[in-house]
């Protein structure tokens, strides 16, 4: 069947663009304000990485929720109902007194948020022309680039300024773009398949079972994760399960998941761990952190620019790496001298965001070369599900971390001057963890290269028996 394309190709990239923008910056501009959230509701660091945690796991959920729904609903139906939901779930977060319903109102805006992360790539796979899809999926790339360095900075300036409530007023602008789609986007007919519906509260209960045991250690919340086995057996019996059993026992796939939660788990505890260090050991304002992380983060997104025009020529198993040693180092770093100087860790940050966008750019590039055409779209989907856990379950580390009596006794890093061991024991954590993802990775490196050489010289032999 021929594509329908868009109509207005350029005005509905924009607007990609635009939501790209807002989806991350929803989630690195309240992570600055996290500090002024905690004192005004009078919260521990534990309970306020709900704040992160809650929205990391819906928006996960959400994104591969939404991509499935497709079976059922056209695709303007669809953003109809996500931008419905980042409206509602904004106006909402503007009036709210209860920090309990600031967390519900944060599920309902991920829940919104995340139909943009889903069905962006369909709207370019479905509608847009060949010779247009990379230049639009490279335009909602440098969306997310821009947004990790712009979060911090609005999240920094509105909440020092205005009050951290008016950071709402931000993710409203997401849902002026609705127009657009209604109008531009062709309204085509579901295509055919089925939703594994008891795949997907299997798999949602559990993990967050597991995450709620993490966050408020209360162990009654893990027998939700009997749904785990349950899950598993579900999907073998399943022609279409939410999660595909044969990617998740593919070796080599098995390990760029592990990656990506690993370095996911660590940048979005940094995020987190950061904005609370300056203001409580370094005694800053959320405007001074907004420029800290900003001028990181902006100097990470022009040596990013550089690396994707190289890509091909230094290889992409090689930017993978990449992401793990620059974690390693920033953490290292983290743990030893972010309490001798608040600018140092402007330098960190750079390396810390370097990482991550290396594992971002690398692992998206590495799945669309790895996995079969037909098999695509369901390891694109289960990557960005994997990310996101991994960026709850950091988080929701890193708060306990910070509460815990032992964590606050003494540094395991020997650099470490002065008061708030807590935060650099946190931090020391995270480097421990970006250690075993190195050594994931040792092996990730191998087993991807043996499985290329064998595809190339396959392909070579095919080619000799052609000729």
């Amino acid at each position: 069947m021929t594509p329908i394309i868009v109509k207005r190709e350029k005005l509905v990239s924009f607007s990609l663009f635009v939501n790209g923008l807002i989806m991350v910056m929803n989630t690195s501009m309240f992570t600055v304000a996290i500090p002024t959230i905690a004192q005004g509701y009078q919260i521990s660091p534990s309970m306020a990485a709900w704040m992160v945690t809650s929205y990391s796991v819906f928006f996960a959920i959400g994104t591969l929720l939404y991509g499935r729904m497709t079976v059922f609903f056209s695709v303007p139906n669809l953003i109809s109902t996500g931008l419905g939901l980042l409206g509602v779930g904004s106006v909402l977060g503007m009036v709210t007194d209860s920090y309990l319903l600031l967390v519900l109102v944060r599920v309902i805006q991920a829940l919104g948020m995340s139909a943009i992360s889903a069905l962006g790539i369909v709207i370019v796979s479905w509608h847009f022309p060949k010779e247009s899809r990379i230049r639009a999926l490279a335009t909602i790339a440098s969306a997310s680039v821009l947004g990790f360095g712009l979060g911090p900075l609005v999240g920094g300036l509105v909440s020092d300024y205005l009050g951290w409530r008016y950071l709402f007023t931000i993710s409203l602008i997401g849902v002026l773009t609705l127009p657009v789609y209604r109008r531009f986007i062709p309204n085509t007919k579901p295509v055919n398949g089925q939703f594994d519906g008891v795949g997907f509260v299997l798999f949602s209960t559990a993990v967050i079972s597991l995450l709620l045991t993490v966050s408020s250690g209360i162990l009654w919340f893990l027998l939700g994760l009997i749904c785990f086995p349950l899950f598993f057996i579900h999907i073998q019996s399943k022609e279409q399960p939410f999660l595909s059993l044969s990617l998740l026992i593919d070796n080599i796939y098995q390990k760029a998941l592990y990656l990506a939660f690993s370095i996911f788990f660590i940048h979005f505890s940094i995020l987190f761990i950061t904005p609370l260090l300056l203001v409580n050991v370094h005694e800053r304002n959320m405007s001074f952190i907004g420029w800290i992380l900003f001028f990181g983060a902006l100097a990470s997104s022009f040596l990013m620019k550089w690396i994707g025009r190289v890509v091909d020529v230094i290889g992409v198993l090689f930017i993978i790496g990449l992401s793990t040693v620059c974690m390693a180092t920033a953490t290292f770093l983290y743990s030893g001298l972010s309490s001798h100087n608040a600018f140092f860790i402007t330098l960190f940050f750079f390396i810390s965001s370097t990482g991550f966008s290396c594992i971002t750019l690398g692992m998206s590039t590495f799945i669309t070369r790895y996995m079969p055409a037909e098999r695509l779209t369901a390891g694109y989907g289960t990557m960005q599900l994997i990310q996101f856990f991994g960026g709850a379950f950091g988080v929701a580390v890193a708060g306990n971390m910070l509460d815990s009596e032992i964590a606050s006794q003494k540094t395991w890093n020997p650099l470490w001057l002065g008061s708030g061991q807590a935060y650099s024991n946190a931090y020391f954590i995270l480097f421990i963890v970006a250690l075993l993802a190195f050594a994931v990775y040792i092996r990730f490196y191998a087993n991807a290269k043996r499985v290329s050489y064998i595809q190339s010289k396959s392909n070579s032999q095919m080619k000799s028996e052609s000729q």
